[in-house]
């Protein structure tokens, strides 16, 4: 009986014994839950989770791991950095959302080149000729973005694990060639980032360690899954992602269609992965898509509103002082210090000949041997990527061989080195005043030797033109030299006062070769061409003389372009001076000479207002030129209220003038800004100065740059009750 009641007496105690060890790791594990952060995607709506951060910090609520998505994996990444949400708002808020979003180079990035590219095909699609006609991957190479990173991150070279950051992290993205997820945890963290993010057509995808990766939201958008893996005791996740709306007014934006869209291919992956946090934060973001990137601070305070709301549970989570004081202290200790300064320079790539690896290290050998001046770094990348030939490029600096290396990442074009940018140009204005043309510019990279370029303009209707131009430098200077093939048709009108008296159909024929040095803005070039011409009547008087014959002329040309835009810049100015001599051409009864210069200046007013003025003219010095040479006015900002080529003659001078207001912004995806315009034009074209053949018209229009190009549709106002409505697409200024 004794023996029972020991036995009973010691089950007893261990029993107590039992119940007081869980009661203690039940009270460790209130006391410091191992708490992971499960931030989703959702473009701008991402915003929300640096408010929900930062409500976490008031309140002394620790993150141990940190997982995220789209733009959760970014504002994720960057907390794992140590940043705080004072920090990661103010990167936001100072980030130019409109020039990191941009499709293509800045123009006022570009060499001098392409900036002539872009004035003779203002838009911003471009096609690669890479084993057939192919587009590029996604509408936005991301290289802006990526440089974002690559500053922020500088810190944190490749690592062997995202557990060495501050608080371990993770990011998903998806693999497009198994349609899976992959878990990002080593390496670049500025290109885990990159990956993340990058929405399909939208973004490119990128290529790490041999997969293409896109925008992890496709496959796990809440990626509460890989919180759990990595030890979480409780999992916190913040959805963001927009609620399936059930108004059909909310589709009739590309945001709004966009964000339905993901939300009906996510919705079944969500429930699952929401189904495994402890808690949820869902934030109300009413109607924030994912490009109102310009609306961070409201999306903010959403955010931590939307934390504040779920207060009561949340508040069992926070620490005391003395712990919070604790857990921030090992936080700071883990953070990186400053970077170390480069002492070599390495170009990593995957295809890039060897000539132009050297190229880019010649440009950028200045970089090292000491501190990373970041600002300056990016504005040298960006300026060669203005080169055309590279699609990004990237920094970092890294341990290779025991020395801080400055690594550069190097991406050619995946649909070049031949490209083609589309042309489209429509004009209408009056009555039987039609003028359409079609077709592209090619470039062929590097035909030759680096650096050189084989540029093809094709066009066919209310012009035709097919042309060629080798560029071929001399050596590492600005010299070249370049030899041309052309053949143009153009109708020429002719009029007697106003009355149309015919169109002539000019075709020319001829070869040419150039010569000159090329710098950052601007161009001299000397030329002497050959061509022969033949121009016939082809409406009105058909009994006029056909002009038919050989042309030579020599010519000196200097263009010059500070301009920040090929459409409507806001500051700089462009000019322009040729003087040129013709020995003979069909028509002249001798050899003559020809001058002609222009200037326009841009200059901001305000916020959203531009002025600009400008004057052009040209003379024969008192001699007659060739019929096919004269000098021609009339037209779409060219005295846009009479009729295309009205006026003609040896001399002409054109004053321009006016006001621009931004009114309108569309999504990045689509196009840019909506401008109203006002001006003023005066000139006239005239073979002796004649003040009667001096006329003045104003002009209003509203243009709409899109990614096809300007849409403009104005109307202008002459002397003489002169005045026609008219559109364009194609070109503005």
């Amino acid at each position: 009986m004794n023996t029972r009641r020991l036995f009973t007496l010691f089950l007893f105690i261990g029993f107590l014994c039992a119940q007081f060890g869980f009661a203690q790791t039940v009270a460790g594990l209130k006391k410091r839950p191992k708490i992971g952060l499960v931030l989703s995607g959702g473009g701008a709506r991402g915003i929300a989770h640096i408010g929900v951060l930062e409500w976490f910090e008031k309140n002394q609520i620790p993150v141990d791991y940190i997982v995220g998505t789209s733009m959760g994996g970014i504002v994720g990444g960057l907390y794992a950095t140590g940043k705080t949400p004072a920090e990661l708002r103010k990167i936001i808020e100072e980030i130019d959302w409109d020039e990191v979003l941009q499709t293509t180079p800045a123009y006022d990035e570009m060499s001098f080149r392409r900036k002539q590219d872009r004035r003779e095909n203002q838009n911003v699609i471009e096609f690669g000729l890479k084993n057939g006609i192919r587009i590029p991957s996604g509408l936005n190479s991301g290289h802006k973005v990526g440089l974002v990173f690559d500053r922020l991150t500088l810190s944190y070279p490749n690592m062997e694990t995202f557990d060495d950051l501050v608080i371990p992290y993770r990011a998903v993205a998806t693999d497009m060639v198994k349609g899976e997820a992959v878990i990002l945890e080593s390496g670049s963290l500025s290109t885990a980032m990159r990956a993340t993010m990058a929405i399909p057509g939208v973004f490119t995808p990128v290529e790490r360690e041999g997969k293409i990766l896109a925008d992890g939201g496709l496959v796990n958008n809440i990626p509460t899954d890989i919180a759990k893996q990595m030890g979480a005791d409780i999992v916190i996740a913040v959805d963001i992602g927009t609620p399936l709306s059930t108004d059909p007014k909310t589709l009739e934006s590309l945001g709004g269609v966009l964000s339905q869209s993901i939300g009906v291919a996510l919705i079944g992956n969500d429930r699952r992965n929401l189904a495994l946090a402890d808690i949820i934060i869902a934030p109300d973001l009413g109607t924030y898509t994912l490009f109102d990137f310009k609306s961070g601070n409201q999306i903010y305070e959403l955010g931590y509103k939307g934390a504040e709301a779920k207060s009561a549970v949340l508040k069992n989570l926070s620490l005391d002082g003395a712990s919070w004081a604790e857990y921030t202290a090992q936080k700071n200790a883990r953070r990186k210090g400053e970077v170390p300064d480069p002492q070599s320079l390495a170009v990593t790539t995957a295809n890039l000949p060897e000539v132009q690896v050297d190229a880019l290290k010649n440009k950028l050998e200045n970089n090292v041997g000491k501190p990373i001046d970041s600002p300056k770094l990016e504005r040298e990348l960006n300026k060669i990527r203005g080169e055309g030939r590279l699609e990004t490029l990237g920094y970092g600096v890294n341990r290779i061989n025991d020395s801080n290396t400055l690594t550069i990442r190097a991406a050619e074009k995946s649909s070049g080195p031949i490209v083609m940018t589309p042309n489209f140009r429509i004009e209408t204005g009056g009555e039987n005043e039609v003028f359409t043309t079609l077709g592209g510019r090619f470039t062929f990279f590097d035909i030759g030797g680096f650096r050189s370029e084989l540029r093809a303009d094709l066009k066919f209707g209310s012009e035709t033109v097919l042309a060629g131009e080798l560029y071929k430098p001399i050596g590492k200077t600005g010299f070249f030299i370049a030899p041309r093939l052309y053949y143009d048709s153009r109708i020429r009108s002719f009029f007697n006062d106003t009355v149309r008296i015919a169109d002539y159909r000019v075709k020319r024929f001829g070869a040419g070769i150039d010569t000159g040095y090329t710098f950052r803005q601007s161009e001299i070039r000397f030329g002497f061409d050959l061509n022969h011409i033949n121009a016939a009547p082809r409406l009105g008087d058909i009994d006029l003389n056909r002009l038919e014959g050989n042309q030579k002329r020599i010519f000196a040309r200097y263009e010059l372009d500070t301009t920040n835009d090929s459409i409507v810049p806001t500051k700089g100015f462009r000019a322009y001076g040729e003087g040129r001599y013709f020995f003979n051409s069909p028509g002249a009864l001798s050899g003559f000479p020809q001058a002609e210069g222009g200037l326009i200046g841009f200059h901001p007013l305000g916020k959203k207002g531009i002025v600009f003025a400008g004057f052009s003219g040209g003379t024969t010095f008192d001699r007659n030129a060739a019929p096919t040479e004269t000098f021609q006015l009339g037209g779409i900002g060219r005295l846009g209220a009479y009729r295309r080529n009205e006026f003609s003659g040896n001399n002409f001078v054109l004053t321009q003038g006016g006001y621009l207001r931004e009114i309108y912004t569309l999504p990045s995806v689509i196009g840019g800004k909506v401008y109203l315009l006002g001006g003023i034009e005066s000139g006239g074209a005239f073979n002796k100065f004649d003040w009667s053949r001096h006329y003045t018209n104003v002009t209003g229009s509203i243009i709409v740059v899109t990614s096809l190009g300007p849409v403009m549709v104005g109307t202008s106002f002459g002397e003489g009750g002169k005045g026609k409505i008219y559109f364009s697409l194609g070109k503005v200024f």
